[in-house]
C-alpha cells in the first residue's frame, strides 16, 4: 500500500490525469523568487555555486515536507473513508 500512496505522491500513478498548478497567487509567487534569484545572482555572481547548493537542498527538505503532509492528509481521508463504512454504534 505504500508503494502506491509513494507512486501517486511522485506522479507515477495519477488516476485522474495531470492536475497543473493553475493558481494565480502560486504564479506571481514564482515569478517573484525567479527574480528575486536573478537580484541575488546580480549583486553576487561570485556566490551562484552558494546559491544553487541552497536552492537544491532547500528543494529537497520541501519535497520531503510535502511529501509527509501528502501521506498524513491521504491517511487522515482513508480513515474517515472507513468510518463512514463501519456500521454504526
Amino acid at each position: 500500500m505504500s508503494k502506491l500512496i509513494e507512486d501517486m505522491y511522485r506522479g507515477n500513478f495519477i488516476p485522474f490525469g495531470e492536475q497543473p498548478i493553475n493558481i494565480d497567487e502560486y504564479s506571481r509567487k514564482a515569478e517573484q523568487l525567479l527574480c528575486a534569484e536573478k537580484d541575488l545572482l546580480t549583486a553576487y555572481p561570485e556566490c551562484k555555486e552558494l546559491l544553487d547548493r541552497f536552492i537544491a537542498i532547500s528543494t529537497e527538505v520541501s519535497g520531503i515536507a510535502e511529501y509527509h503532509r501528502f501521506l498524513c492528509g491521504f491517511k487522515a481521508g482513508a480513515q474517515m473513508a472507513a468510518e463512514m463504512l463501519l456500521p454504526a454504534e
